[in-house]
């Protein structure tokens, strides 16, 4: 057995337990978790709405995503490297290129020497664009001009795909082992098993998960964890940063002992406390 985290630590997760062999829990890490950092609901969350809240959390997160940085003229492709923003390139359609003053110079450089320029002309040039002034274009050579604009902002580029619903049926799983210990063998949990193993659809005759938001509530540094049904199937509450929830429906198991509950795990504080997540209530069929 290894160490498997209730949820992620890309999330903030810190309770952990010895609940997974070492290779479904890398496989579980690999093909289904590593699937949050691209889930714009989750980059926005943690990355934005909850970044000044948990800062640890949200630069560990953001650490390699893509971004865009707004300009005056243009939106250039970004990433965040070591907890800075770099900047990337970007040809447009008159061929002119758009990057950062440090990349700008080396290119202009790299150039310059294809042209066959000596070293002074080379050395004129970097000088002439040092100088420049922000927002006027300059003539560093005759057939070469820039321009120097400032960012304006980072903005999340919202281009990425929804985590995949294994994440959730990974989270509602592993909370179940704290809940029925030996039982989390029962026979009628094998498909879920094998539905982790596999990486397949999670919508089958064994699971169905929900994907909803919750707008009751704003955006929290916590997650919550829990039982919402038990009978006549259980149902099991993934809810992330807030407004974020899963419920997760286990078709084939049903339980008269397990009792709605959870627990809610707060990042900020790393404490864990009680939390009964809402039972599900059934919708009457409208009437005729």
């Amino acid at each position: 057995m290894t160490r498997s985290h209730l949820i992620p630590q890309t999330l903030g997760g810190f309770v952990w337990a010895w609940t997974h062999c070492s290779d479904c829990n890398n496989k579980i890490g690999s093909r289904i978790e590593s699937g949050v950092k691209g889930d714009d609901s989750i980059r926005y969350a943690l990355e934005h709405a909850l970044a000044s809240v948990i800062p640890a959390v949200a630069e560990r997160f953001a650490e390699g995503q893509s971004y865009l940085a707004r300009t005056d003229t243009s939106h250039l492709p970004a990433r965040v490297r070591e907890g800075q923003f770099e900047l990337g390139t970007l040809r447009l359609e008159d061929g002119s290129l758009v990057q950062d003053q440090e990349r700008a110079k080396r290119t202009i450089e790299t150039m310059l020497r294809r042209e066959g320029a000596s070293d002074a002309d080379r050395e004129a040039a970097l000088l002439k664009f040092d100088a420049t002034t922000p927002g006027e274009v300059t003539k560093l050579t005759d057939t070469l001009s820039v321009r120097h604009g400032p960012v304006e902002r980072f903005d999340l580029p919202f281009d990425g795909e929804l985590v995949s619903d294994l994440f959730p049926v990974a989270l509602a799983f592993h909370f179940l082992t704290f809940l029925l210990s030996d039982l989390v063998y029962d026979e009628r949990l094998d498909p879920i098993r094998e539905l982790l193993r596999s990486g397949g659809e999670p919508q089958s005759a064994s699971v169905a998960v929900e994907r909803l938001l919750n707008r009751s509530t704003g955006y929290v540094p916590q997650h919550i964890l829990g039982v919402s049904q038990a009978l006549p199937h259980l149902v099991l509450r993934v809810q992330l940063f807030g407004p974020l929830v899963w419920r997760v429906h286990l078709l084939a198991f049903g339980s008269r002992t397990i009792q709605p509950s959870g627990v809610m795990l707060d990042v900020q504080k790393r404490e864990v406390a009680p939390a009964a997540p809402r039972r599900v209530v059934p919708i009457p069929p409208p009437s005729a």
